[in-house]
Parts: C-alpha cells; structure tokens; sequence
C-alpha cells in the first residue's frame, strides 16, 4: 500500500485495484477502519492472495473496490507494529499552527500556495500524522486545492468531527549540495 514514508506503492495490491493516494479506507472485508491499527489487523487477518472488499472515501464519496492481499516481507515492514499500542485518550484539537507559505520557500519548492506548518504540537494528531514544523507545506485536503493557511482553517472548520481529511503536502528537504528539494507526500487525519 505504502513504503514505510508513508509514500504510495505505485505497485501495491492497492494501487492494482484502482485506490489512489488521496484515499481514506473506511472498510476491509466488512470491518469498520477507524484507523491505521485497525486497517493492519484487518489486512493481516486476510492470507495473501485472497481477495479483499475494500471501501473507501475519495473527495467525500464512498467507493467499493476489490484487491488481491499480497504478502509483506518483514524486511518491508515498519517496527512500529511490534510495539503494544498505547491506550489513546481522545484528542480535542488538530495541533497545527500554521500561516501563509514564505515567498522563498514558496520559490525554492516551487509552489504557488498553502499552509505552512510552522508548529506541531507533541503528542497531538498533527505529530501522529508525522507533520514537520518548518518543512511542510500543505497544498491540498481531501482533493481540494489550498492555497492559503486562511483555506485550510475553513475546510477544517467546514468538516463534521469523526470526518477523515487527506492532506497532500510538500516536504522541503535538503540535496547533497544544501539546496532545497520537494518531496510529494499524503497523510490524514480524522477531525477530532
């Protein structure tokens, strides 16, 4: 589904069957997916090689799709999975402080708007969702373009609680020579 950056597999079970980065799984073989512990018991319930309904939520309409479960080598797998997952308490807010893209940032990784991650909060959805503070430009949220901090407030603002948002940001991160280089990646997170 994804490499352990939470990068998609452009070659995954999932990508065969016609998923898209900006997908949520609400659904596996029945079962409610709240989660992403939830959706890897789910996937490791299932043998490789058997076929799997999956439901999932693109720009907010539900979609069936059908994949085959292929097999996850251990050396693929993350570590994180072998540690006891702790008692979540629930989570009041989103834990990002953000403000409009700096125009040398904005030139240096190439994009023309969105929300710049100038904090996450220890321990909040934010931080679980691996946000960087000063490294993240969030450009869209569930599909839809941002192009300002003031947009992303508002669509946050506009969704219910329990609704999942996909954020698609770019990631400054630093070439061999210093110089600034975007990397395209997707997280979500569900409004507290």
């Amino acid at each position: 589904m994804a490499d352990g950056e939470g990068n998609p597999s452009e070659a995954g079970p999932a990508a065969k069957a016609g998923l898209k980065p900006e997908d949520v799984i609400v659904g596996f073989n029945g079962k409610k997916i709240t989660n992403s512990q939830d959706f890897r018991l789910a996937v490791a319930e299932t043998p490789p090689g058997q076929k799997a309904k999956v439901k999932a939520v693109r720009h907010g309409k539900e979609m069936d799709f059908e994949l085959v479960v292929g097999e996850r080598l251990l050396e693929n797998q993350d570590k994180s999975q072998y540690i006891e997952p702790k008692e979540e308490k629930e989570r009041t807010e989103i834990g990002l402080d953000i403000d409009d893209v700096p125009e040398q940032t904005a030139r240096a990784l190439d994009v023309s708007g969105g929300a710049y991650v100038l904090s996450v909060k220890p321990g909040s959805l934010a931080d679980d969702a691996g946000l960087v503070a000063e490294a993240d430009v969030i450009v869209a949220a569930n599909g839809k373009p941002i192009g300002s901090a003031q947009a992303l407030s508002a669509f946050v603002k506009g969704l219910k609680s329990g609704e999942p948002i996909v954020l698609k940001f770019v990631r400054a991160s630093r070439d061999r020579r210093g110089r600034l280089q975007p990397e395209i990646s997707y997280t979500s997170i569900v409004k507290p």
